[in-house]
């Protein structure tokens, strides 16, 4: 899950924290976790929270932070070839997930 983009609809709503923690069903502390990546919230949890901020739930799976960093010291000669194709693997299909997940959530 994209949190920047969740943070970011956060700061942009008119509502304050406790306001949209209450509108979604949740308390602030829970709210709070979610943000600060400490609780892995239900799919339903991240809908109500997108819906009270105004996104599709599945813009928070767009641009997923995956960051593969290179490393100097490979323990597999064959580990940076590996990488670049799950990479690419990854980005390709992420469409098609965004995509099913608005589709499984009626969006």
């Amino acid at each position: 899950m994209n949190v920047s983009k969740l943070k970011s609809a956060i700061e942009t709503s008119s509502l304050t924290k406790k306001q949209i923690a209450a509108d979604s069903g949740i308390s602030p502390q829970a709210l709070h976790g979610i943000l600060e990546q400490k609780v892995d919230p239900k799919v339903s949890t991240l809908e109500a929270i997108a819906n009270v901020v105004g996104i599709k739930m599945g813009s928070l799976f767009e641009d997923s932070n995956i960051e593969i960093k290179d490393n100097k010291r490979s323990f597999n000669s064959n580990a940076d070839e590996i990488i670049k194709e799950l990479t690419s693997i990854i980005k390709s299909q992420e469409e098609r997930i965004r995509q099913l997940t608005d589709r499984l959530l009626g969006l």
